[in-house]
């Protein structure tokens, strides 16, 4: 009886630690955003990003026309998909293809949408 007892903790032992580290099925993200941006919209208008990346999320601020919002996003791959919220002008979102110190994507505003590059300082 005590070893089908020792047995049966051994078993709910190593069922709990099979289920440490789980990540489930996403993948990893192949690049980091962290740093310093510096880009251009389609329509002419440079910008900054200021980036951090913990895992697959990211967190910072961009400026643009003078103005400064909240960046939030994440990285899937290669590919940074993001939301920023501007005080004065709403939210925005985009998302980007990243190699290296270079990324380029579509972004789109309440103003209207268009192509953007980047390059990491």
């Amino acid at each position: 009886m005590k070893s089908i007892a020792c047995w049966m903790g051994c078993l709910a032992l190593m069922a709990m630690l099979a289920g440490c580290g789980g990540g489930g099925d996403s993948p990893s993200p192949s690049v980091d955003v962290s740093g310093h941006w510096t880009g251009r919209s389609s329509v002419g208008i440079g910008f900054t990003m200021d980036l951090t990346q913990t895992g697959a999320s990211v967190s910072g601020s961009s400026t643009a026309g003078g103005e400064t919002g909240q960046t939030v996003g994440s990285v899937d791959g290669n590919t940074f998909s993001f939301s920023i919220v501007w005080p004065a002008s709403g939210t925005g979102t985009g998302q980007a293809t990243v190699e290296g110190n270079t990324m380029s994507g579509t972004e789109q505003e309440a103003g209207g949408s268009g192509t953007f590059t980047a390059t990491r300082h």
